[in-house]
């Protein structure tokens, strides 16, 4: 196992960060350590019993079981930190799947690798293709049972990092002490449900804002193009609802032609999308989210983010604390990188609807509507649509 993970690592060295190339390892460590363990433990008993044909049946069931749990509780972490979620039915799964891919589909394919020379191996294929579609509807149907799917909100890295080492702390020591190993993964499992939660989150130039309700879970104001983003939030919450259902609803939010509205722990949050909607969100808000530049006359009472904050330092996670705003944004965790800097034409476009911004305040304008998207398209006629057909 450490020869192959050096080999992969020197030629791919990322692997290490890879979803695959973790929970594989994990898995087979994992099984590699029990039944080494397992097998030291047959051979200190003395006079070792003979099994007789009617306990190896029995015995390959209950290899497969205990397989299954090994293997689950290896990636179990890894599942949990990665995807959020947690299989319950594995086991259930595997107890019909491992035996048709052990007796049908290995069997089936090597006879195919034998006969394909002769042009006979049509029957082998279509064997080996019976086993896959057993196999198939197997993981389907244990995937459709109740429970089958446990969804977890998100956990500290650390919490993570305490998992894996006391896991592999048990694997790597082969006496007594790898039961200090417990101790590392119930540090983590302490741990884990310590994460703060975002209030607000704010994502895609202003076109997706979650916000979280007085039940703990999101309620969110979300245009088109933005489900996935939207997906992801709820998956890292442990969220089961789908983002189409949780953004038709928009639980909380007071919207109109200019805007939303939504108060989050007794203060205001605005999402303000035309300059006729600034008057009173920049004199209201508590918290102003623009989906355009804020000009220089709008001065809130608390943080305004607008167009060029979200573009510059990506998703932007609040929380709210007696009164006090806290932000956290992608820029901040992620660092200045080379090729995070706005592209100079970019930039022009931007200053330019600024000015237009601008120009409508110093007018009086406020009360008025603005299209900011028709006027840039008019100065850029180049601008390319998006992927749903709209202009930026």
């Amino acid at each position: 196992m450490a020869v192959s993970a050096l080999v992969i690592l020197v030629v791919l060295p990322d692997s290490l960060l890879d979803v695959g190339f973790q929970m594989s390892f994990a898995a087979v460590v994992a099984l590699v350590a029990s039944f080494e363990a397992l097998r030291e433990r047959r051979d200190r008993r003395e006079g070792g019993m003979v099994l007789g044909p009617m306990f190896k049946v029995p015995l390959f069931f209950g290899a497969i079981v205990l397989t299954t749990l090994i293997a689950s509780i290896a990636v179990a972490p890894f599942a949990a930190y990665h995807f959020h979620t947690s299989q319950q039915y594995a086991i259930f799964a595997n107890l019909i799947a491992i035996p048709v891919c052990n007796v049908v589909v290995m069997p089936a394919a090597l006879a195919t690798l034998v006969l394909m020379p002769l042009g006979l191996e049509g029957v082998a294929l279509w064997v080996m293709g019976a086993g896959i579609d057993i196999m198939t509807w197997c993981a389907k149907a244990v995937a459709v049972l109740p429970g089958a799917v446990a969804r977890l909100p998100a956990f500290p890295q650390l919490g993570f990092v305490l998992m894996v080492a006391g896991g592999l702390w048990q694997c790597l020591w082969r006496t007594r002490w790898r039961l200090l190993g417990i101790a590392g993964i119930a540090a983590g499992a302490a741990v884990a449900p310590t994460l703060a939660r975002p209030d607000v989150l704010v994502g895609r130039d202003g076109q997706i804002v979650a916000v979280r309700s007085e039940t703990g879970a999101l309620a969110a104001f979300a245009q088109r193009g933005t489900m996935f983003e939207l997906s992801r939030w709820l998956e890292h919450d442990g969220d089961a609802r789908s983002a189409r259902s949780v953004a038709d609803a928009q639980q909380g939010f007071r919207c109109d032609s200019g805007g939303c509205t939504v108060t989050v722990k007794g203060m205001l949050v605005a999402i303000s999308r035309q300059p006729a909607a600034l008057a009173d969100d920049c004199a209201r808000a508590g918290l102003l989210i623009l989906t355009i530049p804020r000009p220089e006359t709008c001065q809130p009472q608390g943080p305004a983010i607008d167009l060029y904050d979200l573009r510059d330092k990506g998703t932007h996670s609040i929380r709210i604390d007696g009164g006090q705003i806290s932000i956290v944004t992608v820029a901040d965790v992620r660092g200045v990188r080379p090729w995070t800097a706005t592209p100079p034409r970019q930039r022009l476009a931007e200053r330019r609807l600024a000015a237009a911004v601008a120009r409508g305040s110093r007018l009086g304008q406020f009360a008025a509507p603005f299209d900011l998207a028709e006027d840039e398209r008019q100065r850029r006629p180049e601008l390319e649509d998006d992927e749903d057909g709209e202009r930026r």
